[in-house]
């Protein structure tokens, strides 16, 4: 799988989660249990698109699902994106959270979240770690991600 292929498919993924959490939050105004319900396939879509996000910033394959471990590696193939991702996070989550965050905070947090496309796909076995997530630092993360990724290999589709 190339960059731009990897760059694409999490776009896709990214748009389906942003689709997803928002008639999850609606749902908790209207009660629509069936939308309440759409939590677990937004946060796979919204797992999957970090993974994929990540992936395209790599000049070689990457394998895995674990973003924390993907993430790591890109802090020794690329520092500069690395820093940069995690500065961008970093402000954004202390410009919309009471919480004060720095990179110790941002690496716990990702940590929490980087088995998340695997453990919330099966969220209906009895798993005594079941984890809390937090969906300000999962919307960040998108959205930083997203935004490196357009600098680096522009808008997609392509406008002509």
């Amino acid at each position: 799988m190339n960059a731009l292929t990897s760059y694409d498919d999490g776009l896709a993924f990214a748009h389906s989660y942003r689709v997803l959490i928002k008639k999850h939050m609606l749902s908790r105004t209207t009660m629509n249990y069936r939308d309440f319900s759409l939590i677990i396939p937004a946060m796979v879509n919204g797992a999957f698109a970090c993974e994929l996000f990540l992936k395209s910033l790599f000049k070689k394959e990457v394998r895995g699902h674990k973003l924390g471990e993907i993430f790591t590696k890109l802090e020794r193939e690329d520092k500069n994106t690395y820093d940069l991702i995690v500065y961008r996070c970093i402000s954004a989550l202390n410009s919309s959270d009471n919480k004060k965050y720095d990179e110790t905070t941002f690496v716990n947090e990702l940590n929490t979240f980087s088995n998340s496309f695997v453990e919330i796909r099966y969220f209906y076995e009895n798993n005594p770690n079941s984890k809390n997530y937090n969906l300000k630092f999962i919307d960040i993360f998108i959205s930083v991600l997203e935004s490196i990724c357009e600098m680096k290999y522009g808008l997609r589709p392509p406008k002509s």
